[in-house]
């Protein structure tokens, strides 16, 4: 049998698995605003964050996730929503970060990502763990 097994999970799973669990993607990471927590953060005409964090310091994070093997523009995205977040929600001191979480990367966007600073690739993968369910049979009724 096949022993890895990899397959990208549909965005909004990725993100929902990822709102939930924000130290996967770095310690210290919490929703930007925490009433509102971190999914598709409203950035005006720029759109919506997909998750919107600070980090332990209380610099904005913007995570961009991505299904498939993205293309370079997802760098675009990625500026568009920093910037939105530079011009109406920046503290003095702090310096907001960018994020794009993939399957997968190609070479287009290696090289876009060197030019841009403050902003880091996460790949993910999946993995699936079977156990018994010998005594754990759930009764009708």
């Amino acid at each position: 049998p096949k022993e890895d097994w990899h397959s990208p999970l549909r965005e909004s799973a990725l993100r929902r698995i990822l709102a939930e669990n924000l130290e996967l993607l770095e310690p210290g990471l919490v929703p930007f605003n925490s009433d509102q927590g971190p999914e598709e953060f409203p950035a005006g005409v720029a759109g919506r964050i997909d998750l919107f964090c600070k980090d332990s310091a209380g610099n904005p994070v913007v995570i961009e996730l991505k299904r498939d093997t993205p293309s370079d523009n997802v760098i675009g995205q990625l500026a568009r929503y920093m910037g939105y977040v530079t011009e109406h929600h920046m503290k003095r001191g702090k310096i907001v970060r960018g994020m794009v979480v993939s399957h997968d990367v190609d070479e287009h966007l290696e090289l876009a990502l060197k030019a841009i600073p403050n902003v880091e690739l996460k790949l993910y993968d999946v993995s699936i763990r079977l156990r018994s369910a010998q005594g754990k049979r759930r009764t009708a009724g």
